[in-house]
């Protein structure tokens, strides 16, 4: 909240705002996070799906993984692949096709 005066006052004090605790916390170019959400969260959600991590994504760039220390791995890799070939065609499939990959032989 910012008042009349230009104080500025943050909180936790509401519905699903609290610490994070543990993970891991990568960065990315905040120009590629809507890539990285995907639309409607498909992206995020398909990377979600294969590697079972717990991930907040900010607008800021900065992105919130929880979960075994593999699958973590495995969800930066793909993120990675995503900023990297943010303007590939195709790119979704082959997100999936390496998050299968991964999925088999883990």
């Amino acid at each position: 909240m910012v008042d009349e005066t230009k104080r500025v006052q943050v909180t936790m004090k509401d519905q699903g705002l609290r610490k994070l605790q543990g993970g891991q916390v990568v960065e990315i170019s905040h120009s590629k996070v809507p890539r990285v959400i995907g639309k409607g969260g498909s992206m995020i959600q398909l990377i979600k799906s294969y590697t079972n991590c717990r991930i907040f994504v900010g607008q800021n760039g900065r992105i919130w993984l929880d979960g075994d220390i593999e699958s973590i791995v495995y969800a930066i890799r793909a993120i990675r692949m995503i900023e990297e070939g943010a303007q590939m065609l195709r790119l979704t499939e082959k997100v999936k096709e390496y998050l299968e990959s991964v999925a088999k032989t883990g």
